[in-house]
């Protein structure tokens, strides 16, 4: 009888002792950690607000935009200057007769002379103020463009800060998992006889930690790539310890107000507008090209001889539009303009197509987003800890535990990407439609997965 009941109850008292390890081995595990290694100071990041305040100051790229933006605004400054005045100065000697000397004074018949003039070149009137406009707008595009290089910074670093958040935390679950199966593998091999269900069992155990543990390497390789890629633009000496929000509901964008806000603040069709302001300045420049610019001039000269003559003039140069007219320039500058219309219009229609597709991912982005909503990390939790009350007690078999253990992992995984995909499609949205602030908004509790 008593050999019965030793036959009996192998299964139950092995998975009592195995739990015993699962509990018992991480935290003598933890203790020995936190004794022999102290525990090295960490800084911690609250929010997106203060990883953007840090790539702000730490990305030269802003102190090279803004670079452009001073030189563009010189050249500017020059656009609207005229030409420098150009001084000329002669002097010799005029030989009237007698005498070797041709430079100089003395010998007969000679006598000195002096000259100078004094030009100042004009633009036809009119030219000048549109080669301003021009430079201006020069720096219009400047500073759009320097705008635009912040938001594009702004949604990469908020982008990489979610997903080297949501893979941080799924490497934490795949690491838990692994140091579960390594101590029941290590118990299980510790056994000095093994049934066929056990030996089968074993096996079992073995296969699924190696999976694991694949898994949790490529999970360390990616979140090292991530957070390479993040601190690209946070210089960081240290990997800091992100306390980001995740989300509950997410925010919906009215379609109609959102295309035609988008339709008049999106970076490249102000790109576009301001390179058609520019063609049609230079329509204009080219319809007055065939009148050409001038010069005036001042002179004054003086010959010292038997009698001092003085000489005082004005004149005025100009060139002769007799064989150059310009008529080149106005064609061409016509082809230009005709050809940065049709391109805004086709940009135009391009956007929003980009829009209407984005739109749409936001929409199925927010419906995985409410599929996958934040509380199933708590049912995770609790249904992993039941399950492993019943596995302890002998009601779970071991195969259904190793199921039932794989959908846990797999339902953390759904949440979290779809936190991440939430972030991508609100981010790229909001960059379309050239919105300055991309935080994602509607946030909830920072919850932390395990």
């Amino acid at each position: 009888m008593a050999t019965s009941e030793r036959e009996c109850y192998p299964e139950s008292m092995i998975k009592r002792k195995l739990l015993v390890f699962c509990v018992a081995a991480p935290l003598s595990l933890h203790r020995l950690t936190a004794q022999d290694v102290p525990p090295a100071p960490t800084p911690q990041v609250h929010g997106v607000r203060e990883l953007l305040e840090r790539a702000h100051a730490q990305t030269e790229l802003f102190s090279a935009a803004e670079l452009l933006v001073r030189e563009a605004a010189a050249w500017q400054a020059q656009a609207g200057t005229l030409h420098n005045p150009v001084l000329g100065l002669e002097g010799g000697s005029v030989r009237t007769g007698g005498g070797d000397r041709i430079f100089g004074t003395g010998g007969a018949g000679s006598s000195t002379a002096f000259q100078a003039r004094v030009s100042q070149s004009f633009y036809f009137p009119g030219r000048l103020d549109l080669r301003s406009e021009l430079a201006g707008l020069e720096v219009d595009l400047a500073r759009l463009s320097s705008e635009q290089l912040r938001r594009h910074v702004d949604a990469r670093v908020i982008r990489l800060a979610y997903a080297f958040r949501a893979a941080d935390q799924v490497t934490q679950h795949v690491s838990h998992r692994v140091e579960r199966f390594r101590i029941m593998q290590a118990y299980l091999n510790g056994r000095p006889f093994l049934s066929p269900q056990s030996r089968a069992e074993r096996d079992i155990v073995e296969q699924r930690l190696r999976l694991l543990e694949q898994e949790l390497a490529e999970m360390l390789a990616m979140r090292e790539r991530l957070w390479l890629r993040l601190n690209v633009y946070l210089v960081y000496p240290s990997e800091p310890e992100l306390r980001l929000s995740w989300f509950s509901d997410g925010v919906s964008f009215d379609r109609a107000d959102f295309l035609a806000s988008a339709l008049m603040n999106n970076p490249e069709l102000k790109e576009r507008r301001i390179l058609l302001e520019q063609r049609q300045i230079e329509q204009r420049l080219a319809r007055i090209y065939a009148y050409p610019d001038f010069a005036i001039s001042a002179i004054y000269s003086s010959q010292n001889g038997s009698e001092r003559e003085q000489y005082f003039g004005l004149g005025i140069e100009m060139p002769i539009p007799l064989f150059d007219r310009g008529s080149h320039h106005t064609d061409v500058a016509r082809a230009r303009l005709e050809s940065e219309r049709s391109a805004l219009q086709f940009f135009e229609r391009e956007l929003q197509a980009q829009m209407e597709e984005q739109l749409r991912t936001h929409e199925l982005a927010l419906q995985r987003l409410r599929r996958f909503p934040l509380e199933r990390l708590n049912e995770v939790r609790t249904r992993s800890l039941r399950l492993d009350r019943d596995f302890r007690t002998g009601r779970v078999a071991l195969l259904t535990y190793m199921e039932a253990d794989g959908e846990a992992f797999e339902s953390v995984r759904a949440v979290l990407q779809a936190q991440v995909e939430y972030v991508e499609s609100h981010t790229r949205l909001l960059l379309l439609a050239g919105r300055s602030n991309l935080e994602p908004t509607n946030t909830a509790a920072t919850e932390e997965v395990r």
